[in-house]
């Protein structure tokens, strides 16, 4: 006997205006590989290929930026967000933290291995199998389109209490946005490169390097790279033939056959192609022994 389908909201992928980042662990971690990670974000776009939403890790964008950045942005402007807490990984918490401090909508998901979190464990989570059994995640994902889209709904009523305002009337963080010349974008983008040196500099140095390279790569957001041609933009103070030398003997080193450099001023960014096999702790500590800053990845996708 045929089951009767549930129905689900009907758009075409031109009418996607809306955005609904993913916030979610995509490294292994724990007893979970990268491609069960996979999995699950596969699972979460599948269930709201219908809907309204177009469906995306916050960690993406279409420009080549520091990683933590486009998160952040990402957290605040996105219409909704679903967030998988599954595995308690810490960078989740986190940008989940940012997206409850914004005050804007979202939906916590979680598998059924994982223990339910002191502190948003008052917020409802939709379980999931961690086996991922196909029954049990159709369910699943009739369930999470439905929360998503009442939610979202529910959001635009004035009269509706946040997850924040349960707890009472707060002045609720706004990011700024303003157009500036180029000229000044320029201007603000050297201070900002300035910043970052005045950072780097400041850290104490330590001889751990394996830990330090592993950090690296963390901040750096290459392990949140998916796909061919894995970019990093380097940054060396100096424009001169010493800085050129620092840049040969990285592509040299590590067989990087694309590469190309710009001046900003007494400063010189390198964008770097990697090849498929590469050691990455290798090549972060040979950057920043040479004096490097790695400021942003990227991927295509």
């Amino acid at each position: 006997m045929a089951t009767e389908k549930k129905p689900r909201i009907s758009n075409s992928p031109s009418e996607k205006k809306e955005s609904c980042g993913v916030i979610m662990p995509i490294s292994a971690i724990g007893t979970y590989s990268k491609d069960h990670w996979s999995d699950v974000l596969a699972i979460i776009k599948e269930s709201l290929e219908e809907s309204p939403f177009a469906v995306d890790l916050v960690s993406s964008s279409d420009e080549v930026r520091v990683i933590q950045e486009a998160i952040v942005k990402n957290v605040y402007t996105n219409s909704m967000i679903v967030c998988d807490v599954s595995a308690g990984n810490p960078n989740v918490l986190f940008e989940l933290g940012l997206r409850l401090a914004f005050d804007k909508p979202f939906v916590v998901i979680k598998d059924d291995k994982t223990p339910f979190n002191f502190d948003t464990g008052p917020v409802q989570h939709l379980i999931y199998p961690s086996d991922l059994r196909y029954p049990y995640v159709v369910s699943f994902q009739e369930d999470l389109l439905q929360k998503v889209m009442k939610t979202y709904e529910a959001y635009k009523d004035p009269n509706y209490k946040t997850y924040l305002k349960t707890f009472g009337e707060f002045i609720i963080p706004k990011l700024e946005t303003k157009e500036v010349s180029g000229e000044q974008y320029i201007i603000e983008e050297i201070k900002a490169i300035n910043r970052k040196l005045d950072s780097f500099h400041s850290q104490p140095v330590t001889s751990d390097f394996g830990n330090r390279a592993s950090y690296d790569i963390e901040m750096s957001g290459l392990v949140r790279l998916e796909g061919p041609d894995k970019k990093l933009k380097v940054l060396f103070e100096g424009a001169d033939s010493l800085t050129k030398e620092k840049i040969m003997k990285i592509t040299s080193t590590f067989g990087i056959k694309r590469h190309s450099i710009s001046n900003l001023g007494v400063y010189t960014v390198v964008d770097l192609t990697l090849p498929k096999e590469i050691n990455l702790d290798s090549l972060v500590v040979t950057i920043k022994s040479l004096g490097g800053t790695i400021m942003s990845a990227s991927s295509k996708r």
